[in-house]
């Protein structure tokens, strides 16, 4: 929750499929991304400067469906939207 603050500006995630999560492989120096399920009312997406980097951790952001998005998306990551479909269709997780 710390995270999505603090790189995007969400500040209202409501994890409607519970505290499941997917967990990506280890890359850049054995670090893994856990990733959740999370639904946000009406809040305004930002991409903040952190202060540790000196500026934004993103350079943008969209909205998009699930078939451009596993255009969009490097391997690592694509499985997690695979696995977010599964759990959004009620296939499992």
């Amino acid at each position: 929750m710390r995270e999505l603050a603090e790189e995007t500006g969400l500040t209202d995630p409501q994890l409607s499929w519970g505290e499941q999560y997917y967990e990506t492989e280890p890359y850049r120096g054995g670090k893994v991304a856990r990733y959740y399920l999370a639904e946000v009312s009406s809040s305004p997406v930002s991409l903040p400067v952190s202060p540790e980097l000196g500026r934004a951790e993103h350079h943008e952001y969209r909205w998009v469906g699930a078939t451009e998005a596993s255009e969009l998306l490097v391997p690592r990551v694509s499985k997690v939207l695979e696995w977010a479909c599964r759990v959004l269709a009620g296939v499992g997780p």
